[in-house]
């Protein structure tokens, strides 16, 4: 049978990379379409702009310049970041598979544990900026309010 070589298996890591965001993204747009509301009134699968002052309380502003690595692939990551100025890359095997903009989110699966970053993030923009929040606060925090946990997750 046919094997694979390195750059085929780089080419289909980065093409099941970029479907899993365009599927991501569409299944967000989706939801949204759906809205539920929890009882405060805010859509249940979205995060109010209070949901985000909460969660920013423990933050640090992150500023960095042009092309700095923010998360290196192969690297573990305690925290994530949420997007406040400008842009930034997700580069697999030298290649942008997608741009981040204002208000995304990166490095959410160190929820998840320990694991590798498979990509690396890099600033896109001279000066752009992150709010760069610590997972163990954000956990305690989310413990306990059940709601923004729900909204939180769903996100």
């Amino acid at each position: 049978g046919d094997r694979l070589d390195a750059s085929r298996i780089r080419t289909l890591r980065t093409n099941l990379w970029r479907e899993y965001h365009e599927r991501r993204r569409a299944a967000a747009t989706r939801a949204a379409d759906a809205q539920p509301v929890c009882s405060q009134g805010v859509a249940a699968n979205r995060l109010a702009s209070r949901d985000w002052n909460l969660l920013l309380t423990n933050s640090t502003e992150f500023c960095c310049k042009r092309h700095q690595v923010v998360i290196q692939a192969g690297s573990h990551c305690g925290n994530f970041f949420r997007v406040k100025s400008g842009t930034f890359r997700v580069v697999m095997n030298d290649e942008t598979v997608r741009v981040l903009h204002v208000g995304d989110v990166f490095g959410e699966s160190s929820f998840l544990g320990t694991f590798e970053a498979h990509a690396s993030v890099l600033a896109n923009d001279a000066d752009s900026t992150l709010d760069e929040m610590e997972v163990s606060f954000v956990r305690k925090f989310l413990s306990i309010e059940p709601e923004l946990c729900m909204r939180f997750h769903r996100y």
